[in-house]
């Protein structure tokens, strides 16, 4: 039995080579502090509805936002915060994540860290999650590249339905902000890619 009583939901098949990144989009928010090291995302809503000839009428929503903290300079390593709360209907629900390391590749489609070279990156994770959750994990240290979070934040309303992103699959997907990953001073990208 999985943690919160349900399994996080399994990708397509796909190449070795592909980005299973359809749908992860960068929500807005911005950089904070000095503008090198945290990206916070503006609140998107997982939302419950209850549709009939009338119209579509929420049950239940949830608030999420996702952060993301570089360690910056010669760590390689970002602390990614995943927020959940209640924000109308019953308050209570579950939530799960699945996280995943992506390389921005110049001329080139992105792909994962681990298919597009073993430098050292954690592998994708998941489980269950929290208000709060932090998930710490290596990017690694290959110069010169961008890298990217990708986190994606499961509900299971009070129901026991699952919220469905914008791509119309489970789950509501975060792009993180582009690290411009470098041997000292590595810090977030001065822009990023949305998508």
């Amino acid at each position: 039995m999985y943690k919160n009583g349900f399994a996080p939901p399994r990708p397509a098949r796909r190449s070795s080579c592909e980005l299973p990144h359809l749908g992860y989009k960068l929500r807005r928010g911005g950089l904070r502090g000095d503008g090198k090291y945290i990206y916070q995302s503006a609140d998107i809503y997982a939302i419950d509805a209850s549709c009939g000839q009338g119209g579509c009428k929420p049950k239940q929503q949830v608030k999420l936002r996702f952060r993301e903290n570089v360690q910056g300079r010669n760590s390689k390593r970002w602390k990614l915060t995943m927020y959940t709360q209640s924000y109308s209907g019953p308050r209570t629900f579950k939530t799960s994540y699945h996280y995943e390391c992506g390389v921005n590749l110049s001329k080139e489609r992105d792909r994962t860290c681990s298919s597009w070279r073993d430098d050292g990156a954690d592998r994708s994770a998941g489980g269950g999650g929290k208000n709060g959750l932090v998930v710490d994990k290596n990017f690694d240290r290959t110069p010169n590249v961008k890298k990217f979070p990708m986190f994606m934040i499961d509900v299971k309303f009070a129901d026991g339905s699952r919220s469905r992103g914008d791509d119309g699959q489970l789950g509501q997907k975060f792009r993180g902000w582009d690290v411009c990953v470098k041997a000292k001073t590595t810090s977030l990208c001065k822009t990023t890619a949305k998508g």
